[in-house]
């Protein structure tokens, strides 16, 4: 009898050593040590609240009366979230090529350098030229170009043709000489970008934006999975 209990004690303490263990480790996605700012990632691809403010603008302007939130979640549904899915779509070589190609036509032309022929013309206000494209038009007059423009699917650099201003900023129509520099892969349809959503997951990593990213995108991108 002694000898059975002498082989029962150390195994029972190292049971309870092993479930003390499990209850302090952390789990697996809390312990995922994202770089500083991150609100949110897609795969492991982060998002900083700095990335998702810097495109806020243009519908804070078309919507003046709208809350910082509100623009936010435009700017996640517009532009932010269907550049990161493109980005992983097309890996991060076309991404890093095609923002080189833009920079250094960028500085070509900032140079006094003649650029080649336009890819395409564009024309029309924020949802023909694009958010990010609509906003850095502001800031030009005919026969100015802009700088790198980052687009849900590509980088631009543009040269404003003619503006037309209106009453208020958010009637500005603008036509636009534009260099596109794609970094999707063959065959994805920029048309239907949102269809990629499910093929990757989102994390929200700072719960306060649950309330800010749209719910419809949080159950296409797998935020839900798994909820009772």
């Amino acid at each position: 009898m002694r000898t059975a209990r002498a082989r029962l004690v150390p195994a029972a303490a190292a049971a309870l050593l092993a479930l003390l263990a499990a209850a302090c480790s952390p789990p697996a996605d809390a312990a995922r040590a994202w770089p500083p700012g991150t609100v949110l990632a897609v795969d492991d691809l982060p998002i900083t609240a700095d990335e998702v403010d810097a495109e806020i603008q243009p519908f804070l302007v078309f919507e003046p009366e709208k809350t910082d939130d509100h623009a936010r979640r435009l700017a996640l549904a517009h532009v932010v979230l269907p550049r990161a899915v493109a980005r992983l779509q097309g890996g991060e070589e076309a991404w890093n090529r095609a923002r080189e190609r833009a920079a250094g036509l960028a500085a070509h032309v900032a140079a006094g350098g003649e650029p080649p022929p336009a890819a395409q013309s564009g024309y029309g206000g924020p949802r023909q030229l694009g958010w990010s494209a609509w906003l850095a038009a502001f800031d030009l007059e005919p026969g100015e170009w802009s700088g790198v423009v980052s687009q849900p699917y590509d980088f631009r650099v543009f040269r404003m043709v003619r503006r037309e201003d209106g009453a208020t900023p958010a009637d500005l129509v603008a036509e636009l000489a534009i260099h596109t520099f794609p970094f999707v892969p063959d065959g994805f349809d920029v048309g239907a970008g949102e269809a990629h959503f499910g093929e990757h997951r989102l994390t929200i990593v700072d719960p306060a934006w649950r309330a800010i990213v749209p719910e419809w995108i949080q159950y296409r991108m797998h935020v839900h999975d798994g909820d009772a």
